[in-house]
């Protein structure tokens, strides 16, 4: 677990941080919520093809990490991956405009197996602040060995 500064609460302006393998494909169901109580709340869309939400990964997986902003307002947004309390990788977000979906490729052949957090951040004027946080794990490739059970590497 990461030990990382305590911010003071701000509006989220980031919303449904997810992991993603891009090696694997699951079924994805938009269900989106009920604008008022008397509105039902259901599926709007068939259901499609996706990338798999997961949070344990193999090494050298291909990943990608997704969000919603919910403001136009946020600043410029930067991923950040600690193993324990170091930050062992940086990538700037690119700008959109307004609130929209936000899909980041993120490199992770170098990470070695263990513990992972992915931060994201907004900059403003006082600095950076955290604005969403996911836990996700790296293993090693189990390698089936002819001579017995697999090996991990």
């Amino acid at each position: 677990r990461a030990d990382l500064a305590e911010q003071p609460p701000r509006p989220q302006s980031v919303v449904g941080l997810s992991i993603y393998s891009l090696a694997e494909q699951s079924v994805w169901v938009e269900v989106r919520e009920a604008p008022t109580m008397t509105d039902t709340i259901g599926a709007d869309e068939p259901p499609s093809l996706g990338p798999a939400l997961r949070t344990t990964f193999i090494r050298g997986e291909p990943l990608a990490c997704g969000f919603r902003t919910v403001s136009d307002r946020s600043g410029p947004l930067h991923l950040r991956i600690f193993t324990g309390s170091m930050p062992v990788r940086e990538i700037d977000v690119e700008k959109g405009e307004g609130p929209a979906v936000r899909t980041v490729r993120f490199p992770s052949a170098d990470l070695a197996a263990g513990d992972y957090v992915l931060v994201v951040e907004e900059s403003g004027p006082g600095g950076r602040v955290e604005v969403g946080r996911v836990l996700f794990a790296i293993r090693p490739v189990s390698v089936p060995d002819a001579s017995g059970p697999p090996t991990t590497r």
